[in-house]
């Protein structure tokens, strides 16, 4: 999916939204007897004993309160079993939630500052170091240029440059994932987000906190879970019981995670996959799932077919697929047998004026003792190629040497095996690695019975994962002290804990105040010293945050 057709999906979907809007305002308005205004602004379109719809611009809200019984009767029973012991473990769980949303929040802000000092020092250095490489631009050219000569090779830049500290990478649609992947990234945080809001219902519960109503929203094209709880209650809960109804939805999250990654890591998802009709290729490959329209590849590799190694390295796992395109450097481990006259021929393609229409490519002698063009794909390819490999001219015939393609040309043997073909089938790729890891998507799972579609283990692998990121990222950014997210209730409850401003303390009773008793006015010093705190804390953090979107944004166009 292009980004233009996102955005015309997204039109799409609102358009239908305000048809049904209009129909049904203009059913409702034909229905009444008494003559009525036109609306000017979108209010509540429609209410059905406890649920409510509105809709304001792009903001679709679905609110019920259908929900309110079954969350009071289970907070009647918990209250009932206030000294048994299922109580107090529940109550037991969730104040373990609070210390590690707590531990959590300190290393959110922490990955957050060092992320913020990085980019400033890597936005600063640059501009420091110009006048010094100005100064000197003239020794650089001659150093590069005698490096160059003596072929020395650089380093790819987008493997290094612009990588964002402690490897965190933005989900970006369209640049950092494709935009294919964009809906099963927005179900996945919807889903966390029900996780999320469920672990605030649940504390609440637990809390004897009533619930006001719950349910969800659309905004333009996020989707959203919320849950209400009365604020009047809420702030009249000590600070213990407020510390863990906050943190019940960031430790919702946590505990998501670790399921996650602990069923990933057991034998189960292997046997669903073969119980629903699936099998792995047990390490003898990866099978195509889909190649992209535009793709040059897509007219020469099927789908379906097995893809067995990338250069001379196996192909064993979607894992080794990744490490191949994007981490390892291409590797060449033997060269082919050339017949010295043919390599002779001529060698205009080996010097740097090289015409970019000019198909052949350089090869060289292993012994650099001669170099000439080639047709890559009569070397490399075929069934005869593989009958050529040698490690040294000495295991070629007379008349031929051991040679291999200069490194520069950025050629990429891919080996597979099309469906019902013994022989696997080769194929040259010149240009980067990663546009291949970008156009074909694999799998290790294959299906055991022809009607199964191929694509279905590669979707469910791809939303696990971004199931996985999802949570984890919103167990951290809603931890995080700014102001709307958890982290900024979070805070205010724990330094009310540190500070032992509970409730009663701000109980003043007639007598204290005309003795003149000096413990209000300490109780009052630690809250007006945790407001300043508070404020500090929130303050600086949305300050540093907001800092570090510009500075992503220009870090991401250096790429």
């Amino acid at each position: 999916m292009s980004f233009g057709g996102f955005v015309l999906c997204i039109s799409v979907t609102w358009c239908l939204i305000y048809l049904i809007h209009y129909r049904y305002n203009n059913k409702k308005a034909q229905g009444s007897l008494l003559p009525s205004q036109p609306q000017r602004h979108a209010g509540p379109i429609l209410t059905r004993g406890s649920t409510q719809i509105s809709l304001t611009g792009v903001h679709l809200r679905v609110s019920t309160t259908y929900f309110n019984a079954l969350h009071d009767t289970f907070a009647g029973a918990i209250a009932k079993r206030k000294h048994s012991t299922s109580r107090n473990l529940i109550s037991g769980l969730y104040t373990a939630g609070s210390v590690l949303s707590i531990i959590g929040a300190l290393l959110a802000i922490g990955v957050l500052l060092w992320t913020w000092a990085t980019l400033i020092s890597n936005f600063i250095t640059p501009l420091i170091a110009q006048p010094h490489a100005n100064a000197s631009s003239s020794l650089n050219g001659l150093v590069r240029r005698a490096f160059d000569d003596a072929g020395s090779q650089v380093a790819p830049s987008g493997k290094s440059s612009g990588s964002l500290p402690l490897n965190i990478t933005p989900i970006i649609p369209g640049v950092t994932v494709p935009m294919t992947h964009f809906p099963l990234l927005l179900i996945a945080v919807f889903v966390s987000q029900v996780l999320h809001e469920a672990g605030h219902a649940i504390a609440g519960a637990i809390e004897s906190l009533p619930m006001t109503s719950c349910g969800a929203y659309l905004l333009l094209f996020i989707p959203a879970a919320f849950v209400s709880f009365s604020q009047t209650g809420f702030k009249n809960l000590n600070a213990s019981a407020r510390l863990r109804i906050t943190a019940a939805g960031p430790f919702h999250n946590l505990l998501l995670w670790w399921f996650l990654a602990v069923f990933a890591m057991t034998p189960l998802p292997g046997l669903l996959g073969f119980f629903t009709g699936y099998k792995t290729l047990n390490g003898e490959g990866v099978v195509v799932v889909g190649i992209a329209e535009t793709s040059p590849l897509s007219s020469h590799i099927p789908t379906g077919a097995i893809i067995r190694a990338i250069d001379d390295d196996p192909v064993s796992s979607e894992l080794t697929w990744t490490q191949r395109l994007i981490i390892d450097e291409p590797n060449i481990t033997e060269g082919w047998c050339i017949d010295v006259s043919a390599l002779g021929g001529s060698n205009t393609c080996c010097t740097p004026s090289k015409s970019t229409t000019d198909p052949t490519v350089c090869f060289t002698s292993i012994d650099n003792a001669v170099q000439g063009c080639l047709d890559p794909i009569n070397v490399m390819t075929g069934e005869e190629s593989a009958d050529k490999r040698c490690k040294s001219s000495s295991t070629c015939g007379a008349g031929s040497v051991c040679s291999l393609p200069n490194p520069k040309e950025t050629l990429t043997r891919i080996v597979f095996q099309s469906v019902g073909v013994e022989r696997d089938t080769t194929i040259l790729w010149k240009g980067p690695r990663d546009e291949i890891w970008e156009e074909v998507q694999v799998s290790d799972w294959i299906p055991r019975v022809s009607f199964l579609p191929l694509w279905a283990p590669q979707l469910i692998g791809t939303f696990w994962n971004y199931l996985t990121m999802a949570t984890l990222s919103l167990f951290f950014f809603n931890l995080l002290p700014i102001p709307h997210l958890d982290g900024q209730e979070l805070m205010e409850s724990a330094l009310e804990v540190a500070f032992s401003l509970q409730n009663d303390a701000f109980i003043y009773d007639i007598e204290a105040l005309e003795t003149g008793d000096g413990a209000h006015e300490t109780t009052r010093r630690r809250r007006r010293i945790k407001d300043k705190l508070s404020k500090g804390i929130s303050y600086g953090t949305l300050g540093v945050f907001l800092s570090c979107i510009p500075l992503v944004a220009i870090n991401l166009m250096k790429k």
